[in-house]
């Protein structure tokens, strides 16, 4: 795997290769193989975060793979912290993030991200200060 080869140290990239684990995951045939590999890529993601724990991105990514995992398989254990720590860093006008990309957050959020009615408000009035 190319991205694996760069052993990149930075954290975003390090998240993209976590992405790539978890859909791996879902391509195998092997239930166990699936699983360990479900499992690899939360831990690979828990580095990303550890490198930089307020990376806006890095914590999307996170949560909405761990959104899309069957609840059976116990690896969705970062969800409501990652909300909120995504709402707040929504809250705080964040300029180290391409407006492309803030909106794709803040349109997922709104239509897939099992927020309450309050939380939803919250990001509504953040973006309309921008």
């Amino acid at each position: 795997m190319e991205l694996q080869k760069a052993q990149s140290s930075h954290p975003l990239v390090i998240a993209f290769h976590a992405c790539l684990e978890t859909l791996k995951a879902k391509s195998l045939w092997n239930p166990l193989e699936k699983l360990s590999m479900a499992k690899q890529s939360q831990q690979t993601f828990s580095k990303a975060i550890l490198l930089n724990p307020d990376h806006l991105e890095i914590r999307f990514l996170r949560y909405s793979i761990q959104l899309s995992l069957p609840a059976y398989l116990y690896l969705s254990t970062n969800l409501e912290e990652d909300k909120q720590m995504i709402i707040k860093a929504i809250q705080n006008n964040p300029h180290d993030i391409e407006p492309e990309n803030l909106q794709i957050i803040v349109s997922f959020l709104l239509k897939d991200g099992q927020l309450s009615a309050s939380e939803k408000e919250s990001i509504l009035n953040a973006m309309n200060r921008f």
